[in-house]
């Protein structure tokens, strides 16, 4: 029996890990200031020109957690791999982990309701 718990966790947290991994492909545009002269601007003055708003594309669903890095990366893209994503963009593990959690309770709780629903019709059909 705890083999079987075993293998049941470890195939969710497989499927979780996996649906994390697919949930980079669904990407967001965030307007962020440009570091420097604007950031020294808006803290002076609380607002800055339209030449200091950037473009960040962050990727990751329900939670970003890969962000474009402006200086290493091919701008404007993220890479859809989890180690290019840790190389050459900014990847928050905290949030990767959330993220997976997510999933891991969503897989959980669809596989609860199957389980339910077969022992119910099990127990059913034996009446």
């Amino acid at each position: 029996m705890k083999m079987k718990k075993f293998l049941l966790i470890s195939v969710l947290i497989v499927l979780a890990i996996i649906a994390t991994r697919f949930s980079l492909y669904y990407e967001t545009i965030h307007n962020d200031i440009q570091e420097g002269d604007c950031m020294t601007e808006f803290k002076r003055s609380g607002h800055v020109s339209e030449a200091c708003y950037i473009s960040e594309i962050r990727g990751g669903f329900p939670f970003t957690f890969v962000e474009d890095s402006q200086g290493v990366s091919v701008v404007g893209s993220i890479d859809h791999s989890l180690l290019g994503a840790f190389l050459e963009d900014e990847l928050s593990w905290s949030w990767f982990f959330v993220d997976t959690l997510f999933y891991f309770v969503i897989f959980g709780g669809i596989f609860i309701v199957v389980q339910k629903l077969y022992y119910e019709r099990k127990k059913n059909l034996k009446i």
